[in-house]
């Protein structure tokens, strides 16, 4: 209170005190996320606040894999594999022919007609054994042989545990 009001009920008066910017060192977050500061869902211009949330943690995240790898989770464990390349990836394939990858070269074949796929999926002939996953990354060096014709994902795309093709940041958040 004021120190004028000794002998009177007099009321305290408001003070100003600096808000306390927002820290995830007093916050929890569950087993497999980490906390990470966003503003304010819905917020424009600057009034904006950060808020400390919980975002689900990629386990690559933490890791430094030497030259010539990746990181790659398979759900249980990060493990730095070496980086595979498709060379359909920087292919150009004329029009209505498709990019296949034969003895890590990239081919362009006419497209064969098979049942329709899902989204971001392919009716492939010559299925590849080397479709990568989200849990079993494509291996550096995949056999010459063809699988029996199904959909596989499209270039670009990992098979995701649900069945469905997303791409690889998708893999390790649903």
């Amino acid at each position: 209170q004021d120190p004028r009001c000794r002998d009177r009920n007099c009321p305290e008066q408001p003070v100003c005190v600096r808000e306390s910017r927002p820290s995830c060192s007093n916050v929890q977050c569950p087993f497999g996320t980490r906390c990470h500061l966003v503003e304010e869902r819905g917020c424009r211009g600057r009034d904006c606040r950060e808020v400390a949330t919980c975002i689900n943690t990629n386990p690559c995240d933490e890791i430094r894999c030497p030259f010539g790898t990746i990181c790659r989770f398979d759900g249980r464990q990060p493990t730095c594999s070496p980086i595979s390349f498709d060379p359909c990836l920087n292919a150009r394939c004329p029009a209505g022919l498709q990019c296949r990858t034969v003895d890590n070269k990239a081919l362009c074949f006419p497209p064969t007609t098979g049942p329709s796929c899902g989204p971001n999926e392919v009716w492939m002939q010559c299925a590849s054994p080397c479709e990568p996953s989200c849990g079993n990354a494509s291996p550096c060096i995949c056999p010459a042989k063809c699988d029996p014709p199904r959909c596989q994902c499209d270039r670009g795309f990992w098979r995701h545990a649900n069945g469905s093709c997303v791409q690889q940041n998708q893999c390790f958040f649903g």
